[in-house]
């Protein structure tokens, strides 16, 4: 992650939010990865999405960053699930 991110008070932005609730579209996949400031907000921006997709998970439960993965990976329903710590996710898939 770049240096002026992981310093940045705000990390989200301002409007950041409202663009992700406009522009959702009918099939959304997520794919954070296992970065610990994106667990944070992850729980605010499913609110948001509702039913997202992704591309498989890493060991923590996050859902995997397409960069690290084939280009034929087949998205999935993505149903994270709270376990013990914050942040933390559990995935179920349909």
């Amino acid at each position: 992650m770049a240096k002026a991110a992981r310093e940045s008070q705000d990390l989200v932005g301002p409007s950041n939010d409202l663009w992700i609730g406009q522009y959702a579209a009918a099939l959304t996949v997520v794919g954070w990865g296992a970065k610990p400031l994106a667990r944070d907000w992850a729980p605010a921006v499913l609110d948001m999405l509702g039913t997202v997709s992704c591309l498989g998970c890493s060991s923590d439960g996050s859902p995997r960053h397409p960069l690290y993965l084939p280009c034929h990976t087949v998205p999935t329903v993505y149903r994270p699930a709270p376990e013990r710590g914050a942040g933390t996710f559990a995935l179920t898939f349909e």
